[in-house]
């Protein structure tokens, strides 16, 4: 049950999926596919936060999946502690940014990352994510932009937009739309 949305007010994208399918899949991959879903989130945070010009969503999701991995031994495992919570707290920017109460408990999360060795802590942090609140809100169907994105022709598209920049958005919009302005 993974289907995309668009982020409102930019041409990116984020994946709703299922909480149970994230633990599931990290299990059976024996945690590649964690490493690959830590990255993802934060991404699509990073990415809400250029659209709402927005600042506390991170801007690097590649060293956010570098401190989960394994390689966070060689830290002591503070790596790996301190991405989860700082994560945590993007995750409740976020909703606070869409508008709903930032309803992720840090302590709730804290216990079941613990207490479930990590799996209650993926469903946990993807249900809150984007399943339970609208932060990106339309799904994406055949190419066509969806009701959040409120400008329908990419030539009306403002070169100057923060978020156009962004490496990751550049290739949504590419995808969507074709070459941005002004590339």
């Amino acid at each position: 049950m993974t289907y995309e949305v668009m982020i409102a007010d930019s041409p990116s994208t984020a994946k709703v999926r299922d909480p149970w399918t994230v633990a599931v899949l990290s299990v059976l991959t024996l945690g590649l596919y964690s490493l690959f879903w830590w990255y993802s989130i934060n991404r699509e945070m990073r990415d809400l936060g250029h659209a709402r010009a927005a600042d506390g969503l991170g801007e690097r999701p590649e060293m956010a999946a570098l401190a989960f991995s394994g390689l966070s031994v060689f830290t002591l495992y503070v790596a790996l502690v301190w991405t989860i919570v700082t994560t945590t707290r993007r995750v409740r920017r976020a909703q606070r940014l869409s508008g709903q109460t930032a309803s992720l408990n840090g302590w709730i999360s804290a216990g079941l990352w613990i207490f479930t060795l990590g799996i209650g802590g993926l469903v946990y942090t993807q249900h809150e994510l984007w399943t339970a609140h609208g932060t990106a809100s339309s799904t994406v169907t055949a190419g066509e932009p969806g009701p959040t994105l409120h400008i329908e022709d990419p030539v009306e598209w403002p070169v100057e937009h923060p978020a156009l920049w962004d490496p990751t958005t550049r290739r949504a919009y590419r995808k969507r739309y074709g070459k941005p302005p002004g590339a």
